[in-house]
């Protein structure tokens, strides 16, 4: 898979950018529908085999993370910006606090980091129309003087069964739920975030009660650029 990836995202990419340029023309009513539908199973296809290729790099260890300095109050605010206009055209709302207020700097792979909140925030959004969202960013030191950057995602959604909480995190896994049927995907996003997490030598976790929301958190160690 990872061998193939040029060869899986060439063709279709041309297709996305075909179906973009042809949703520019003069079109009816019924043939903008259908471009709409090709566009829409193209990013839906594009996005299940970009995160097949990431599982695939990971597991055979094609991954290397990218350490660099970056402001925790800088990378949360910029991912609420990126998914509030979603969350307020499905009638929710998406909020952030980050502790210590202060900018701290702190070094870690900002591009997987980026990922990781992508896909636990993009979650929450989709799942829980017309509801909160808020994350919560910090930096703690413990008492063995070790410092950590953890980050929790929390919702006031329809919530996940206790049976789910085991396997949630597993590849092609999905709850079985009136409440989240009709939603695309494949079940790999947490399986990633898990992943990705577990490389950078961090864990994750989630706190889930049906009727009143969930919790996905991660925390991962890191150190404060001085």
């Amino acid at each position: 898979l990872a061998t193939m990836s040029h060869e899986l995202r060439t063709p279709l990419n041309g297709i996305l950018g075909l179906s973009s340029i042809l949703e520019e023309t003069e079109l009816d009513e019924d043939q903008k529908e259908l471009v709409g539908s090709i566009n829409s199973s193209g990013h839906t296809l594009f996005r299940l085999i970009t995160d097949i290729l990431d599982i695939t790099k990971i597991e055979t260890g094609a991954v290397e993370l990218v350490f660099e300095p970056f402001s925790l109050t800088e990378l949360v605010a910029q991912m609420v910006v990126l998914f509030s206009p979603r969350s307020s055209a499905n009638g929710g709302e998406l909020t952030y606090s980050v502790d210590p207020e202060r900018k701290v700097m702190l070094m870690g792979d900002l591009v997987r980091l980026k990922q990781v909140l992508a896909n636990l925030i993009g979650n929450a959004v989709k799942f829980c129309a017309g509801s909160l969202v808020h994350v919560d960013a910090r930096f703690e030191t413990r008492e063995n003087l070790e410092t950590f950057l953890v980050v929790s995602v929390q919702d006031h959604g329809p919530g996940i069964a206790e049976q789910y909480h085991e396997t949630i995190f597993d590849a092609f896994t999905q709850v079985d739920s009136t409440d989240v049927r009709g939603y695309d995907g494949a079940g790999l996003g947490l399986n990633m975030v898990r992943k990705l997490v577990t490389l950078m030598g961090g864990i994750v976790g989630l706190e889930s009660e049906l009727g009143v929301g969930s919790k996905f958190w991660f925390e991962i160690p890191t150190q404060e650029v001085v």
